[in-house]
């Protein structure tokens, strides 16, 4: 049979595997509410530029100017770190921060411009095969009396998103190493208090198992494990008080068997001998410490009171029969047998 483990190790292994999967939710919970807040306060913050754009590059759309659109976009998204693309409605790139707008494709298809195109604001996170890297993009539309005169986009690496998200899972998971640390020594302390008591309860049971009714250990625990130390403590009492009248009534009767001018002894079910007194030694011309567990054939070699044994054994009445136990002195014994039940 497999070895049952200990109550400490059942409970403190528990307490460390709670504080491990509240760690690690946390640090995820809040590693994507970050990254959502983050992602908002970019979308917010590359919008921001683009209006601010506008008002530098609207004047160029109408009648377009396409160098002086590009030098422009070139411009400030050096200043800005940020690249900047401006776009007809037809998706034709006249400027862009980054490349040269006459070697890039048509940008119509990109979900931000037709967002944008449709309702003013477009938005989208994808990998640039242009720049190798996963971006965001923010696309407003350039109006003039209610028509799309261009399209201003401009997208920032997601890296950066990425780094403060990491930088923030760094310090999360650092706190919670403290406070994991801090938790486990909390969990020690709670699980040696509530197994200490366990095991000085279970060493003063098997004292009592033992016979020593004397150690009673003082046992601060919880008032379920308390409440146990004291039925414990009344049971030992009890107990004791049982145990101490069982002696006294079997010395009371030792001694008042002892005492008997008859003969008198048991035998078990197969007929060893069990108890015997000195009347009973004398007839028998026995020691009852040579005789103990013998059977009663080998202790007294007489057929008579064998059967009568036997007999004794197998009837549930009490029975009276004189049996001969020395034809040449002509010593008779008057044997009374009873089954003893219970």
């Amino acid at each position: 049979m497999a070895r049952k483990k200990r109550l400490f190790w059942q409970l403190y292994p528990s307490y460390l595997f709670i504080i491990l999967i509240a760690i690690v939710a946390i640090t995820w919970y809040a590693s994507s509410a970050v990254k959502h807040f983050l992602l908002q306060e970019m979308t917010s913050d590359l919008e921001a530029r683009a209006r601010l754009f506008e008002s530098q590059a609207a004047p160029y759309l109408a009648p377009l100017q396409p160098e002086i659109v590009d030098r422009l976009a070139k411009k400030m998204g050096k200043h800005a770190s940020t690249r900047i693309t401006v776009l007809l409605p037809s998706g034709q790139v006249v400027g862009d921060s980054h490349e040269d707008p006459a070697s890039m494709d048509n940008h119509v298809d990109r979900l931000e411009i037709q967002e944008a195109i449709k309702n003013g604001l477009g938005q989208s996170i994808r990998f640039s095969r242009t720049l190798g890297h996963e971006l965001m993009y923010v696309a407003w539309a350039v109006k003039r009396e209610g028509r799309v005169m261009g399209i201003i986009r401009t997208a920032i690496p997601l890296r950066v998103v990425d780094q403060a998200v990491q930088t923030i899972q760094g310090k999360i998971v650092l706190c919670g190493a403290i406070i994991a640390v801090f938790a486990t020594l909390v969990s020690l302390f709670v699980s040696r208090r509530i197994t200490r008591p366990v095991e000085e309860i279970r060493g003063w049971s098997e004292s009592i198992a033992k016979g020593d009714f004397q150690r009673k250990p003082e046992v601060s625990a919880p008032e379920e494990i308390e409440a146990l130390s004291v039925s414990l403590a009344h049971m030992a009492e009890e107990l004791h008080k049982q145990i101490d009248m069982v002696v006294r009534q079997r010395n009371e009767i030792q001694a008042m068997f002892s005492s008997m001018a008859e003969g008198v002894f048991a035998l078990d079910m197969d007929e060893h001998i069990i108890s015997m007194n000195r009347a009973a030694e004398e007839m028998l011309s026995c020691n009852f410490e040579e005789v103990k567990g013998r059977s009663i054939q080998e202790v007294a070699r007489n057929l008579g009171l064998h059967h009568f044994v036997k007999e004794a054994l197998t009837d549930p009445r009490p029975l009276d029969k004189d049996i001969l136990i020395s034809p040449e002195e002509g010593v008779v014994l008057n044997c009374q047998g009873s089954i003893l039940k219970d």
